[in-house]
């Protein structure tokens, strides 16, 4: 393992135990949520990618402050909330539960659903002994297979397609 994704596990421990002592509860997506589920690093990862509910925003920005991180002005504050700490880049993508259902919770698309279980069905994963929840598998298929189609200027990358495969075994292996 490399000294990014060293440091990468260990922002993702830091910051899920932070949340959970705040009782605030962040699901990771994207590749990191793909290792956890595979329980093995598959690739090198530029960032770590989060779901939070919209509500716990400025709990979970003020706790990465308190750990170093500064916040960056990437996306709508209302959708995403972005953050550095040195090298390291933090995604935290904002969902808003209606009737326990995750959905988008700001900017043009606010309202629109995420996959259904994508929290219901969320797992608890362990990797390299560090543990953190993960976004449902058949969410996290979904959302790799339809980005191109909800963002159409977001091309499918071959990591994607990897990520969809190793996915999709993990659910019927």
């Amino acid at each position: 393992m490399d000294d990014l994704a060293q440091r990468q596990l260990a922002t993702i421990a830091e910051f899920s135990a932070a949340a959970r002592m705040a009782k605030r509860s962040v699901w990771l997506r994207g590749g990191w949520a793909v290792d956890f589920i595979l329980g093995r690093i598959s690739r090198p990862h530029r960032d770590v990618d989060w779901f939070a509910q919209s509500k716990d925003a400025d709990v979970l920005v003020d706790l990465l402050r308190q750990l170093g991180w500064t916040e960056v002005a990437s996306a709508p504050a209302e959708q995403q909330r972005d953050l550095v700490k040195g090298d390291l880049d933090f995604g935290i993508a904002l969902i808003r539960l209606e009737d326990g259902k995750p959905c988008v919770a700001g900017g043009p698309f606010a309202g629109e659903p995420w996959p259904d279980t994508m929290i219901s069905d969320a797992r608890h994963c362990q990797l390299h002994g560090v543990e953190a929840d993960v976004i449902s598998i058949e969410a996290q298929i979904e959302i790799k297979t339809m980005t191109p189609t909800w963002v159409p200027h977001l091309a499918r990358r071959q990591k994607d397609l990897t990520d969809i495969m190793l996915l999709e075994s993990a659910l019927t292996g």
